[in-house]
């Protein structure tokens, strides 16, 4: 499409969120076509949606809609511009991900999940101190707004970074595993779906050996019995 074509083509007011979240955004309808078949479909003259060019999104979540207005515009997102963001704590910001993600599966814009996919990736990487209670959140956010196999990429990036993080002891400089209190909170999670998942990814330990198991409880035995100062 040439570039006066484009902005010649009719906008859409899509109406995101409830109550005092509510946004009314106007975005460009040959845009919102062309990269979510959601929109192809309910812009469509034939629904009464696509005669009046107005779309209602009551349930989904306004500052999501907005990171995806600004990637259908530019190819990328920020989190920080979406209104409300700068009201949240660090941690939110990285749950905007997960949100756009599901956001993305609904819009049924696969190119849009692969690019939060891709965001989130790069934020991780530079970022150990996520807590297993933001974690959880996102994931109860992907795991619930998604099937298994339209969010497999996201659930296994999840996955994935929960499990770099077992087993590193209690955090240190340097190293950046989870407390044991926040290990604790995984296994009591009632996501089991997400638990299989991490466990299925943890690489498997030495060979079982009952001579080393007897060894190590014996040196377990003596250590918890030493006299105190001894």
């Amino acid at each position: 499409m040439s570039q006066s074509a484009f902005f010649e083509s009719p906008v859409a007011q899509i109406i995101v969120g409830h109550g005092l979240n509510q946004r009314t955004f106007h975005v460009h309808t040959h845009l919102l076509e062309q990269h979510s078949e959601y929109f192809k479909v309910s812009l469509n003259s034939a629904f009464p949606e696509g005669q009046t060019k107005q779309v209602t999104l009551h349930e989904d979540n306004a500052d999501a809609f907005h990171l995806f207005v600004q990637w259908i515009y530019s190819g990328d997102y920020n989190v920080k511009e979406a209104r409300g963001v700068e009201y949240r704590s660090t941690e939110d910001t990285y749950s905007c991900h997960a949100e756009a993600y599901t956001l993305g599966n609904k819009l049924i814009a696969p190119a849009f999940k692969i690019h939060t996919v891709k965001r989130l990736l790069k934020v991780l990487e530079t970022f150990d101190g996520l807590s297993m209670t933001t974690l959880l959140d996102m994931v109860q956010t992907v795991y619930a707004g998604t099937s298994e196999e339209d969010g497999y990429d996201m659930r296994l990036a999840l996955a994935h970074y929960c499990v770099s993080r077992i087993g590193k002891g209690r955090p240190i400089p340097g190293v950046s595993g989870f407390y044991a209190n926040e290990i604790d909170e995984l296994a009591q999670t009632n996501n089991t779906s997400f638990l299989r998942d991490v466990l299925l990814l943890i690489p498997p330990g030495p060979r079982f050996s009952a001579r080393d198991l007897e060894v190590q409880l014996y040196v377990d035995q003596v250590w918890n019995n030493r006299a105190p100062g001894g």
